[in-house]
């Protein structure tokens, strides 16, 4: 049975009263622009090249991150997750935070040992990557760095004057600043290091998620089923189910 959600807050507020398990054990990573992320509510950041050049966990554990994971050892609420802040510091203890339910998902004794873990290197044990913004849709709450569909749209035809909605700026622009690599990838270190990691901590994850674009396009996501075998941890694909029938039987 799982343990009530008060019983995870006070596992982890008898580490720091700001701590939470997201920053060191679930990562999103856009390996097609070198960016990273511990929860959804942050900003992602870039992840600077000589560190992932020198250690692909870099990939997750970034000088940025460890910095964050330093302030919550010590009890800073760090600025970046001024949304859990908010609902913490109205004092209404029926009410939790994102803090605690994404700490929730994660075993008592993990969270423990991150104390002791501190700064280290941890292996993620939840993870979401996209490998590419290869997409065959285009469609309207999306832009040109997630659809490479949207980026030929608005390359070949140009950007979308006039738009009103608070978003419209992102279709002014093809996405080709936000995908350095191209919509291929050619010669992105980000995938290459991502692959040369992928072995060391695929055993402690406990769900992998692949999102993209569209997965199923995307060569990279091919070649990471082709090396998965008998691999224990819950696997999602968000996928748009659009295509042909022989790739959707693929």
């Amino acid at each position: 049975m799982q343990r009530p959600l008060k019983e995870t807050a006070d596992i982890i507020n008898n580490i720091s009263s700001s701590f939470c398990a997201a920053k060191w054990y679930n990562a999103t990573i856009w390996l097609g622009n070198g960016r990273t992320a511990s929860c959804h509510l942050p900003p992602a950041h870039s992840i600077p090249l000589q560190e992932v050049i020198e250690n692909p966990s870099a990939l997750h554990n970034t000088k940025e991150k460890k910095q964050r994971r330093q302030e919550m050892l010590t009890g800073i609420q760090c600025e970046e997750c001024a949304y859990c802040w908010t609902v913490e510091n109205k004092r209404d203890n029926d009410v939790f935070s994102d803090r605690i339910y994404k700490s929730h998902i994660y075993k008592e004794k993990d969270i423990k040992l991150l104390k002791e873990i501190g700064l280290q290197d941890v292996d993620p044990k939840t993870l979401e990557i996209s490998f590419d913004n290869l997409c065959n849709l285009q469609c309207s709450y999306c832009n040109a760095e997630f659809s490479s569909t949207w980026h030929k749209d608005i390359k070949d035809n140009g950007e979308y004057k006039g738009m009103l909605t608070s978003g419209g700026h992102t279709y002014r622009q093809d996405g080709s600043l936000a995908m350095p690599f191209g919509n291929k990838n050619e010669g992105n270190i980000y995938v290459k290091r991502f692959f040369d990691w992928f072995p060391e901590i695929k055993d402690g994850l406990y769900e992998f998620r692949v999102s993209g674009g569209e997965p199923s396009r995307s060569p990279s996501f091919w070649h990471l089923l082709d090396i998965c075998d008998n691999e224990n941890f819950d696997f999602a694909v968000n996928s748009n189910l659009i295509m042909e029938e022989s790739r959707l039987q693929r």
